[in-house]
């Protein structure tokens, strides 16, 4: 079932039509679902899907986003994640690897603390314990949260260095390659921000047993490295690794991420 989808297809599932797309791999492990970041298309992936040679991939746009349907109404990260085991019922797949980035860092959260037997492994990237946050400059995450502000801001490329940091600080920097990533549907910006709303998981994180790795970029305006290390000390199993870079590390070192992703995944 899964070759239907190597090019991308939707899939219904409930009230959500979502776009899927799967590249299969020849290794021995769980399939690697891929849970990206807050308004972008999962085509920002190819960098790293290419990278993670040998493994299955799976990645999805969450609604509204890139192929998948939009919604006229609302939806929240706990209803999205009963909506992606669904996929993986469908999909016939009993255990996957989650790596989540960023916004999707909280549903591989989600993902793993809610459904413990369904997850193998985590990965979390330049992510957050939702409201749980200690914030980065002061008004740019709620800057990140307002659809009509960021999207013209980052559609003009201006401010960019000043959101995520790293090597998008350069002038140098090629800046559009990440920005043409960019869902400018408001409404479905919007949805997909106020998914988090009320939600955090610094309470259950202690109950999270599974093997996980946290990475972060040391210059990340949005989500500054103390978060990442917070989440160190409360999971069990976590180990952390930091990155010469900004919010943006998994697109700008996508190489080394893609290596230590293997490498964590197979020990």
């Amino acid at each position: 079932m899964d070759n239907e989808y190597e090019h991308g297809k939707q899939i219904t599932l409930g009230r959500d039509r979502l776009f899927l797309k799967i590249e299969q791999g020849d290794d021995d492990l769980p399939p690697l679902l891929i849970c990206n970041g807050l308004a972008t298309e999962l085509s920002i992936l190819d960098a790293i899907v290419k990278s993670l040679q040998g493994s299955t991939v799976i990645r999805f746009d969450p609604p509204g986003i890139g192929g998948s349907k939009s919604r006229l109404t609302p939806y929240h990260i706990t209803c999205l994640a009963r909506t992606i085991i669904t996929m993986l019922d469908r999909l016939g797949h009993a255990q996957v690897d989650v790596f989540g980035i960023s916004w999707g860092g909280t549903l591989a959260q989600e993902l793993a603390l809610r459904f413990p037997d369904r997850i193998r492994r985590v990965i979390l990237a330049a992510t957050t314990m939702g409201i749980a946050v200690v914030p980065g400059i002061p008004g740019l995450r709620a800057l990140t949260r307002h659809p009509l502000s960021c999207i013209r801001l980052n559609m003009v490329g201006l401010y960019t260095g000043v959101l995520y940091g790293g090597d998008l600080r350069r002038r140098d920097a090629k800046v559009g390659r990440y920005l043409r990533f960019m869902q400018v549907d408001p409404l479905s910006y919007c949805w997909q921000a106020l998914a988090l709303s009320g939600w955090t998981s610094i309470h259950r994180l202690h109950r999270l047993k599974h093997p996980v790795l946290i990475m972060a970029g040391r210059d990340d305006p949005i989500i500054p490295l103390i978060n990442a290390r917070i989440m160190r000390a409360i999971i069990p199993k976590a180990n952390l690794q930091t990155y010469d870079c900004g919010h943006l590390f998994p697109f700008t070192r996508t190489e080394l991420v893609a290596k230590n992703i293997t490498a964590f995944r197979s020990t």
